[in-house]
């Protein structure tokens, strides 16, 4: 009976409950040349999605394709895109223009362009490139869509101009254009803003104040109803335009006076 029970407890020692063998855990993978273990798996060195001894993927930045050289991960920037410190940007930016990492130079009154290659400049609404600037429509310097000054005025007393596509003039203060030429505000052959003569009333002179026409009469002529008067005359004697009503009465320049009269030369 003794001898019974001790071959049953060596058998217990030895194998399961059952009397079978206990199962081992199961050994890694040995893995070739090239390749390493992921999770039981021999997996390539040189894949980006295990790369080197990693089993996590390589993650690239953005306008960009992972890569690895076996031992790390890497990138390589897309087409149309250049590598710039860490970073893969646009070869069309103004910002990283053709190969470049620095911004394209810009002007005032522009914007900065790049065309994948170069750098290069569009001007604002109503200016224009002239070499590395962007230059006004309207300046008489570089009038329309030239580069060169408007040539000085043909004619006196004006100053050259430009209306935002041909040259022109522009006439000094106290002046006015008159066809080509500035005519003077109190010519009365110009007066004012005007560019025909001041009427000339008889016996008397025209007159320009600046802004309108008038007249001066002549010596031994007044104004008298709108009209240049002799100050002889019986029917606008004197300063006061008097009408010599009879005909015993003279006017002496000053007065209706009684002919014969001692005040009355």
């Amino acid at each position: 009976m003794a001898g019974s029970g001790g071959a049953s407890g060596l058998a217990g020692a030895s194998g399961g409950m059952d009397g079978g063998p206990v199962d081992a855990a199961p050994d890694a993978p040995s893995c070739a040349s090239g390749t390493h273990d992921c999770s039981g798996i021999c997996v390539s060195n040189v894949n980006v999605a295990t790369c080197g001894t990693s089993c996590a993927p390589c993650t690239p930045p953005a306008n960009a394709t992972a890569t690895c050289n076996g031992s790390q991960c890497g990138f390589a920037c897309n087409n149309g895109f250049h590598l710039c410190g860490t970073a893969c940007l646009s070869d069309t930016s103004p910002n990283s223009c053709g190969a470049s990492c620095t911004a394209c130079p810009s002007s005032a009154n522009a914007v900065a362009t790049c065309d994948s290659s170069q750098c290069g400049l569009v001007c604002s609404n109503g200016f224009h490139l002239c070499g590395s600037a962007c230059l006004s429509d309207s300046s008489p310097n570089s009038c329309g869509t030239s580069c060169t000054a408007c040539p000085p005025p043909s004619t006196a007393n004006a100053t050259a101009s430009c209306n935002g596509s041909a040259c022109g003039f522009t006439c000094n203060a106290g002046y006015h254009a008159c066809g080509s030429t500035c005519a003077s505000n109190t010519s009365t052959s110009s007066c004012g803003t005007s560019c025909t003569p001041c009427p000339v009333p008889a016996n008397g002179t025209a007159t320009c104040d600046g802004t309108a026409c008038g007249f001066t009469c002549n010596a031994n002529y007044q104004l008298c109803n709108g009209a240049c008067t002799n100050i002889f005359s019986r029917d606008a004697c004197g300063p006061n335009c008097e009408v010599c009503t009879s005909q015993a009465t003279r006017c002496n320049g000053t007065r209706c006076c009684d002919i014969g009269a001692p005040d009355c030369q």
